[in-house]
């Protein structure tokens, strides 16, 4: 059995529901999404993927998918700002209607980069705020009126006075999301474990990452 039916199986991916992915910088989680994409594609369904960081590369794609006439059902939006996220993402259910996709699923790649460039500013914390939490609330809608799971990535940092690992944007956009994964990298290999989920309890997956994306090393994550 493959590492993507480990990881990814209808079940897992609720309709109407936010799905996020958090870890450091390298720790896999674009190529997990690329698991997911090509899941969808498998199913000869339409995805979307809005990549903020410019990191989702179709050529890397093909070396976990194979397919590569498939391809063509997957639709990239780059954005890098945090008003051009909220634009896109208003704009997606009328792209999907306009195309008549098939779609399967909608994933951001990453959701806190555009709120952490913008960051930078940091005279305008209130307005930054207000616009992540309306872009989280947008892509909720769009997940509950397309009836289809939404994957979102995020990045994290360090607390400095807990030490605890924290999500690019804490409270504006955990709490939405009710499927919660983490990959965290040790040495060589990786570990995806199951944070949170509606119906199934927290678990965890050894994994590799090889040319043609995860393999699996230990046990099952769900």
């Amino acid at each position: 059995m493959t590492i993507l039916k480990e990881l990814i199986k209808d079940k897992e991916f609720l309709p109407g529901v936010l799905h996020g992915i958090y870890g450091k910088a390298g720790t896999g989680k674009t190529t997990l999404c690329m698991h997911i994409t090509s899941h969808y594609l498998n199913k000869s369904k339409d995805v979307i993927v809005i990549d903020t960081e410019h990191g989702f590369f179709m050529e890397r794609l093909l070396q976990i998918h194979k397919h590569e006439e498939s391809l063509e059902n997957v639709h990239i939006k780059k954005v890098l700002e945090l008003h051009e996220l909220r634009s896109t993402i208003s704009n997606l259910k009328k792209y999907v209607e306009d195309k008549h996709l098939n779609l399967g699923v909608i994933i951001v790649d990453s959701l806190s980069n555009p709120y952490r460039v913008e960051l930078k500013d940091q005279r305008n914390i209130w307005e930054i705020n207000k616009a992540m939490s309306s872009s989280v609330f947008a892509l909720r809608k769009l997940a509950l009126n397309l009836n289809i799971p939404v994957v979102a990535t995020h990045q994290v940092y360090t607390d400095f006075e807990t030490g605890e690992v924290e999500i690019v944007g804490r409270d504006l956009v955990k709490y939405d999301f009710k499927v919660m994964m983490g990959i965290e990298k040790e040495e060589e290999k990786r570990i995806i474990s199951l944070q949170r989920h509606p119906f199934l309890k927290p678990s965890k997956i050894e994994v590799v990452i090889e040319e043609d994306g995860f393999k699996k090393k230990s046990f099952k994550i769900f």
